[in-house]
């Protein structure tokens, strides 16, 4: 077509009529055929974003001259792109695109559009960074209440073309003028949807304050946190000081679970645990016995791990009922409501009709993971299906990066669903609906029959009675004895540092941690030996997809506890799935292991999954997406343009780079994630005087499974990402 033509030569001259040309295409065409939105439109904001300003508002000016007519369904699914557009040069046509948006799909936006918000109020860590600019663009905001948005009729083409003229071109809001863009936005789908926000806030309300960890809850967590950061000091001996660092912290934390809200809404729990705990953790106390050496302070936050699980154990309280914590959501009448999420996850057409919420069902959950406790509801819709999630509380930036992680996988999957080898095999990657309900809170779509893998070690430990920190212990315990006996001497290379962890590796998986737990687990869970072949054909299938993101986009740290499945359909949702960024904006992972295969992953799937299932299904993804790269470039732009973006607002630098830095950035994670991605798929090398393969036609995979599996790079895993199980 023209406009691919004209893409084509911009991308190869940078020749800005033709960029004109082509989104003056793309748009158009749109118009005629929306079937054509998940290809082009992913181009045509990637353009907006970083092509705009450079080539003088060319894009911007088509969008002002042909968008009028676009549906607004094709932005549906980049709402969270749009909402982070807020605080980049093209903010006056997202806001724009966004109140488009609210006129038709109010919800869809409304809780990101309010999390958005939350996270940039008064009193935020980005407003106080930024208290200059919101003071200087209060008064702005006073005079845009009476502009496009202030009396609630902002569908039209004319108060889109002024919402476009709020800001001067290449101009970077600040932190308050996004908040105040949010706002408008915000203001407008109050105004026009204000029954359905009545009861979107009383829900979320009641979720939110009533469906919380109770105190005893959090305090444990925060335990189990400080203790995981204690076994990460794996080199250092067990009579090493405290760090600096630490001590610091604990200070903090001291104060933030005993502060004076706590004192006055929970005066029971303050008077069982506050004197104890500050007594034992809490460096800055007179009469403290604050642990003199790290090996007391795992000891201590162990005994103190061990006495909150009691007290809770003790309650024996599994099952909530909404009767007894929440009278409002079981007498609310839902009218309006849909089930949260739904459209996104299952990517339903716009024309269909949507599931409603009609009741809340009266059992609610208590699911313990890990040292974190949260509540598990289940919603029963309109069309007689139960739709349940669990509240996540306390995930803080994580959250968003799900969000986009998902939106990334449903590009994926469009892609996987028109390739005949990964159609045939039903590869698909898993993504349920993720909702974020405050900053700090968060529904996510679950089932009773999902579980950590981490879960499956602790129902090993507690059918023999062993302690599950016991091989970290171990582990830690043989590493630093041999290194304090040797660096009396002389300082340790790194081959003989190596070995000392290879040897205490090797002891672990001899002699504490079986290679079959989790084949063990799944025997006796499955009713039967077919439904065992079965889930194991699945999981390995759901494996291998997640490997290839894992490794695709660097993405690290997969400890049992952030690899959640289910134990009916095989399943793998992978939480706390985001990558990271060094000073350059570059991905850093330093892992030797390019995603988790470890001992029992390998005797439950057995050799003919292994090298049959999993590695076909990383080669045929891999093809299937590298096939279409045309069509995936533009979505990994968008997702490192916003992980950049959020990664820069996490540590207070907000706006973040400059825009040209920030498009090298990501034009650099985007090329590098392409050629992970080209390491994978199937390559023939045929021989020139034989005419014959000269290697596997799968070698590149075969080579990243002998990384996952090479003991020697297992041992140099932390400890507590558990290499041995």
């Amino acid at each position: 077509s023209w406009g691919s033509y004209c893409e084509d030569v911009y991308e190869r001259h940078g020749n800005a009529t033709y960029l004109e040309y082509a989104a003056s295409c793309y748009l158009q065409a749109i118009k005629i055929d929306t079937n054509l939105a998940k290809k082009l439109m992913s181009k045509f904001l990637l353009w907006l974003s970083f092509d705009n300003t450079s080539c003088g508002d060319i894009v911007g000016r088509v969008f002002d001259k042909y968008g009028e007519g676009v549906p607004s369904s094709v932005w549906l699914p980049y709402v969270s792109q749009l909402i982070c557009s807020l605080q980049r040069p093209e903010a006056a046509r997202a806001k724009a695109l966004l109140f488009q948006l609210v006129q038709s799909f109010p919800q869809s936006v409304y809780y990101s559009l309010r999390t958005f918000l939350l996270d940039r109020r008064e009193g935020s860590p980005l407003s106080r960074h930024h208290q200059y600019s919101s003071r200087s663009a209060q008064g702005g905001e006073d005079k845009q209440k009476q502009g496009p948005g202030g009396q609630g009729g902002s569908g039209s083409g004319s108060q889109q073309r002024q919402a476009a003229r709020d800001w001067g071109f290449g101009h970077i809001p600040t932190v308050a003028e996004a908040f105040a863009a949010g706002k408008q936005v915000m203001e407008v789908l109050r105004a026009e949807w204000a029954l359905m926000i009545h009861e979107l806030e009383t829900f979320i309300h009641e979720i939110g304050t009533k469906f919380v960890p109770t105190p005893e809850e959090r305090l444990l967590a925060v335990v189990h946190a400080l203790l995981q950061r204690c076994y990460k000091y794996s080199s250092a001996p067990l009579n090493a000081e405290v760090p600096a660092m630490l001590k610091k912290e604990l200070t903090q934390i001291c104060r933030a679970c005993f502060s004076s809200e706590t004192v006055t809404k929970h005066e029971a729990f303050v008077k069982q645990y506050k004197e104890d705990f500050w007594r034992d953790l809490n460096p800055d106390v007179t009469e403290s016995s604050f642990p003199k050496s790290l090996g007391e302070l795992t000891q201590c936050l162990k005994s103190w791990k061990t006495r909150l699980e009691s007290s809770i154990a003790k309650k024996g309280c599994n099952v909530l009922k909404l009767e007894k914590e929440s009278t409002a959501l079981q007498h609310m009448v839902f009218e309006n409501i849909e089930i949260p999420g739904y459209r996104q996850s299952r990517q339903i057409s716009t024309n269909e009709e949507p599931v409603y919420v009609e009741g809340v069902l009266s059992d609610v959950e208590i699911v313990q993971r890990y040292g974190s406790s949260h509540r598990r509801i289940t919603l029963l819709g309109s069309n007689g299906e139960e739709f349940t999630f669990l509240i996540q509380s306390g995930l803080g930036p994580s959250t968003s990066c799900d969000e986009r992680v998902m939106s990334l996988l449903h590009a994926f999957n469009s892609v996987l669903e028109k390739n005949s080898e990964t159609r045939r095999r039903a590869t698909k990657f898993f993504t349920p609906a993720i909702i974020s309900l405050w900053p700090q809170i968060t529904l996510v779509e679950d089932h009773d029959s999902f579980i950590s893998f981490m879960e499956v070690y602790e129902w090993f430990c507690s059918r023999f009675g062993r302690e599950p920190d016991a091989p970290i212990m171990r582990f830690k315990e043989l590493v630093s004895s041999a290194l304090a006996m040797s660096q009396d001497q002389m300082p340790l290379s790194n081959q003989t540092i190596l070995e000392v962890r290879f040897r205490a590796f090797t002891e672990i998986c001899t002699q504490i941690v079986s290679d079959s737990i989790f084949a063990q687990y799944m025997y006796k869970v499955l009713p039967s030996c077919s439904h065992l072949w079965e889930f194991k054909k699945r999981f390995a299938t759901q494996l291998g997809l997640s490997s290839v993101i894992s490794h695709a986009l660097q993405v690290g740290g997969r400890s049992p506890n952030k690899i959640i499945f289910s134990r009916s359909s095989g399943a793998i949702f992978n939480s706390d799935f985001y990558p990271l960024f060094d000073s350059n904006g570059s991905v850093e992972c330093s892992e030797p292991v390019p995603f988790r295969m470890t001992r029992n992953m390998q005797v439950l799937l057995t050799p003919f999954c292994l090298e049959g299932t999993f590695v076909t299904t990383i080669a045929s993804c891999a093809q299937a997406i590298n096939q279409e790269s045309s069509l995936i470039l533009p979505h990994l732009g968008l997702f490192f343009r916003d992980e950049l973006l959020n990664w820069s607002w996490r540590r207070l630098r907000s706006p973040g780079p400059a825009p040209m830095d920030l498009k090298a950035m990501v034009k650099s994670n985007v090329v590098n994630t392409i050629n992970r991605m080209k390491v994978m798929e199937p390559m023939e090398v045929l021989n020139s005087k034989t005419n014959v393969s000269s290697q596997h036609l799968q070698k590149g995979t075969y080579d990243l499974v002998e990384r996952a599996v090479n003991q020697e790079n297992l041992c140099r895993m932390e400890p507590t990402w558990m290499a041995w199980f």
